[in-house]
C-alpha cells in the first residue's frame, strides 16, 4: 500500500545521523487512510525548528511538513498495528519485546520516570531532614556564641571581670541540642 502523503507532524523525531527522518503520524493524513509512522528521506520533508522544550532538546524533535512525498510500503507502519503489537518486527523476531503494544511501552516509559522519582523521594526527604537538623544546630551554636560574647562585653563595660569560672561555665550551662540519628 505505497502512497503519497501530505501533512504536518508536530514534535517528530528527526534522525540526524543518517539520511532519514521518522515523523510520527502526520496531521492531517490527507492521502493516507489511517494514521501511520513514515520513514522518509530528509530531503522529502520541510523541518520547522520550533520545538524548544526545556530538558528535551536531545530528542531532536521538530515539526515536520510533508508535501506529496511517495512512501513505499516497507517505510510505512500503521499506528493501529503498533497499538495491537502486530508489527513487522513482531512477526520477524521471536523476542516478545517486539510484540509489545506501543502504547504499553510508552505508558511504561513515562510511569517509570515517576516511579524512579518516587523511589528517590524518601531518601531525599531524609537527607533534607538531616540537613535541617544540622542547620538548626549550627544556628543554635552561633546564637550561643553571640549571646556569650554580648554578656562578656556588657560585663566588661560595667567594669566587672570575667573569671575562669565564667568562661568555662558559659558554654557548660547552655542546653545541648538533641543529637541526630
Amino acid at each position: 500500500m505505497s502512497s503519497a502523503v501530505n501533512g504536518r507532524s508536530p514534535a517528530a523525531a528527526i534522525i540526524r545521523a543518517g539520511s532519514g527522518s521518522a515523523p510520527s503520524s502526520l496531521h492531517p493524513p490527507v492521502t493516507h487512510p489511517s494514521r501511520a509512522f513514515f520513514l522518509l528521506p530528509i530531503g522529502d520533508v520541510e523541518i520547522e525548528d520550533n520545538w524548544f522544550v526545556c530538558g528535551l532538546s536531545g530528542t531532536g524533535s521538530k515539526n515536520v511538513i510533508v508535501h506529496e512525498a511517495f512512501v513505499p510500503q516497507h517505510r510505512m507502519q500503521r499506528f493501529a498495528d503498533t497499538r495491537s503489537g502486530r508489527t513487522p518486527g513482531g512477526r520477524h523476531h521471536k523476542n516478545p519485546l517486539y510484540r509489545l503494544p506501543l502504547l504499553l511501552l510508552g505508558a511504561t516509559m513515562l510511569a517509570a520516570t515517576a516511579v524512579g522519582a518516587a523511589k528517590g523521594a524518601p531518601e531525599s526527604y531524609l537527607a533534607m531532614l538531616r540537613f535541617a537538623k544540622a542547620s538548626a544546630a549550627v544556628e543554635a551554636a552561633e546564637m550561643i556564641l553571640e549571646a556569650d560574647l554580648q554578656t562578656a562585653t556588657e560585663r566588661l563595660r560595667a567594669g566587672e571581670e570575667i573569671t575562669i569560672a565564667d568562661r568555662s561555665g558559659a558554654a557548660a550551662t547552655r542546653p545541648m541540642p538533641p543529637s541526630s540519628p
